[in-house]
């Protein structure tokens, strides 16, 4: 059986298991998969669509397995349609759904994200691999949500940049320990066949000639494992910052690219802290 046919499967697997939980929903107007919990003091006017917008500063590696880190600075953007369809910036991967199926605490539906470019230009280790080009992810997530705790899963396959199949499973407990302050914390695990890893991890020989490394030929499977801390302040009913914390250690074949393991770093973390501006309309 072909990894994409096992993500699949653990996609699905995830499914029946969130259907069985029981349904402690906090509001269905909750972010979705993969986007900060952007929370505001009560006194907003209600309205069919809610507009975050806002600046982040972001400290990230500047190519997955790399050792060394850029800061940019972009701006912030998390557009939401009642409890139905969502856009949003913050976070991961950027990306754009829709919440197919509503039902108590759980959430459900297609969901695209754009994984940027890599340019050989960024880093002396890239040089003579090549650029890759921004990949288009079209797939599903679910997603259960209680008042305390939430679990989720999503399956995607690349178009463009790459044309692999890629998989996550988070879970967050979450607390409010002050007015205004919300906090979610827990496990991450990613997952890719071995067109994805071989795009990001692999060296062909056309670019062991031009770049030194030895050929490497990696196969699919879990490709990191981790851990991730969220913290919203509500300054304001309309006001809020936000700072999120992700820490991921590269596993299997992704540690041991040569990339990697000779130039690069398997522990990645990334930070990005943004301030907000939220209106319905």
């Amino acid at each position: 059986m072909g990894l994409s046919h096992v993500l699949t499967a653990a996609f699905l697997t995830a499914g029946s298991l969130l259907l069985a939980l029981p349904a402690q929903a906090q509001s269905a107007g909750d972010p979705p998969p993969g986007a900060g919990e952007v929370r505001l003091r009560a006194g907003m006017p209600p309205g069919d669509w809610r507009v975050s917008v806002g600046a982040a500063g972001i400290v990230r590696p500047d190519y997955l397995g790399s050792n060394r880190y850029r800061v940019t600075a972009l701006p912030s953007l998390d557009i939401r349609y009642r409890d139905l369809a969502f856009v949003t910036s913050f976070g991961g991967l950027p990306g754009a759904g829709v919440n197919v199926i509503r039902s108590g605490g759980l959430l459900a539906g297609p969901i695209i994200r754009l994984r940027f470019s890599r340019d050989e230009g960024a880093n002396p280790a890239l040089r003579g691999l090549g650029d890759v080009g921004v990949a288009a992810e079209i797939g599903g997530f679910i997603e259960y949500r209680a008042t305390n705790f939430r679990v989720a899963a999503e399956v995607r396959r690349g178009v463009g940049g790459h044309e692999g199949v890629v998989a996550s499973i988070r879970a967050d407990a979450v607390l409010r320990p002050l007015e205004g302050l919300t906090v979610s914390f827990g496990p991450r695990l990613n997952l890719g066949d071995a067109e994805f890893t071989r795009t990001y991890f692999g060296i062909t020989a056309q670019q062991s000639a031009r770049s030194g490394y030895a050929r490497f030929k990696p196969s699919g499977g879990v490709t990191s494992v981790g851990a991730g801390v969220f913290a919203n302040y509500a300054l304001t009913r309309n006001i809020a910052v936000q700072a999120l914390v992700e820490y991921q250690r590269l596993q299997a074949d992704a540690a041991n690219s040569p990339i990697v393991s000779q130039r690069g770093d398997p522990n990645q973390v990334a930070a990005v802290l943004s301030a907000t501006y939220a209106f319905n309309w």
